[in-house]
């Protein structure tokens, strides 16, 4: 990077940071004509520090949606930006919210049959949802996305989920 970029990168930072700081109602107002807030925009841009910066420093609320309903979660998933899913996920947001195609961020890592980010998912949802919403997720992904080889790998990390065989044999 030349040193004339990273003057403008270093003032936009800071101009950003001193605009929101005062003016915090700002960064929820704000969106593009797709309803896209800042952080969706960062993660669109694969802008990390940026992410940081919205996230840790302005306390962006994580589950915003967009118009398509997607929250910044849904957005990194779709790019497969596999960091950012995680950072996202260590602060908080719920894998578990849908866009408006049904697809959630807990179904896009299933099917990428990730199991570290996977566990990080589950275990970040057990600490905002009940165990019953998870086994809910867990029946439709074996009952619609055929994805039993993946399921009882996690069924062996989370033995809470073994209910979900009781299910799916009742629904049989």
């Amino acid at each position: 990077m030349r040193p004339i970029d990273l003057i403008f990168k270093i003032q936009r930072d800071v101009f950003l940071y001193r605009l929101f700081s005062k003016q915090p109602q700002l960064k929820i107002l704000w969106t593009d004509e797709y309803g896209n807030n800042l952080l969706h925009l960062a993660i669109q841009q694969e802008s990390f520090d940026y992410i940081k910066l919205l996230v840790e420093n302005l306390k962006f609320h994580l589950d915003i949606i967009n118009l398509e309903g997607k929250t910044a979660l849904n957005t990194a998933c779709t790019i497969g930006l596999r960091q950012i899913v995680i950072y996202l996920l260590e602060k908080g947001a719920n894998a578990l919210i849908p866009d408006k195609y049904g697809l959630s961020p807990l179904l896009m890592i299933a099917r990428a049959k990730d199991v570290e980010v996977f566990n990080l998912a589950i275990n970040s949802l057990l600490l905002q949802v009940s165990k019953t919403e998870i086994l809910q997720f867990f029946t439709q992904i074996l009952i619609h996305e055929n994805l039993w080889d993946f399921v009882v790998e996690m069924l062996e990390k989370f033995p809470f989920l073994m209910a979900v065989n009781f299910k799916i044999h009742l629904q049989q």
